[in-house]
């Protein structure tokens, strides 16, 4: 698996853990006489815990990948808008149980990296057995970023980015809960 592929499979990830949010959510709003009781529900600080551990290893993966040359713009143009979309997704008050919110995340999420990780696997398996496996692994992982890194090209000036960072903290107030 090439670096797209990489890249694909942390966005597959990254849509999931959105996607385990909006299937744990509450079917209805509770109103102020059911407040006590959802206090008393269960909390799931493990798997908040976990996603924001998740959520933070990507950013540092993405911001690694990123900014080793880079500067205002870059982090502008590839960092931010990643960081604002977890920001987004750590904001939502935890709604279930933490063992629910991992099953209905696992549940979704090992097919598809078991689906990812056969053929890859087949692959190294066949490498290994011909003694092949150093090639592959440099052809795979390290001369791609080499490319990359050797290919860059530095984006518009960071004034550019106003307008949607603008939109971004006006989407984010918005998503924010409203105190009376």
């Amino acid at each position: 698996m090439k670096s797209p592929g990489l890249y694909y499979v942390a966005g597959v990830l990254l849509f999931l853990v959105f996607r385990e949010k909006s299937l744990s959510r509450p079917a209805a709003v509770p109103s102020q006489a059911d407040s006590l009781q959802a206090n008393a529900r269960p909390r799931s600080t493990a798997y908040v815990f976990f996603v924001a551990l998740s959520l933070l290893l990507f950013l540092l993966v993405l911001a690694r990948t990123v900014l080793p040359r880079g500067g205002v713009s870059e982090f502008l143009h590839f960092v931010f808008p990643a960081l604002a979309v977890c920001g987004l997704r750590l904001r939502v008050p935890p709604s279930s149980s933490s063992f629910s919110r991992f099953r209905c995340l696992f549940s979704m999420a090992l097919p598809f990296l078991a689906g990812a990780a056969l053929p890859v696997a087949a692959f190294f398996v066949f490498y290994w057995r011909h003694a092949a496996l150093h090639p592959l692994l440099n052809g795979l992982l390290v001369a791609p970023f080499r490319r990359v890194a050797d290919a860059s090209l530095t984006p518009a000036h960071w004034i550019f980015e106003l307008p949607a960072i603008l939109l971004g903290v006006f989407c984010f107030q918005r998503s924010s809960p409203r105190r009376s």
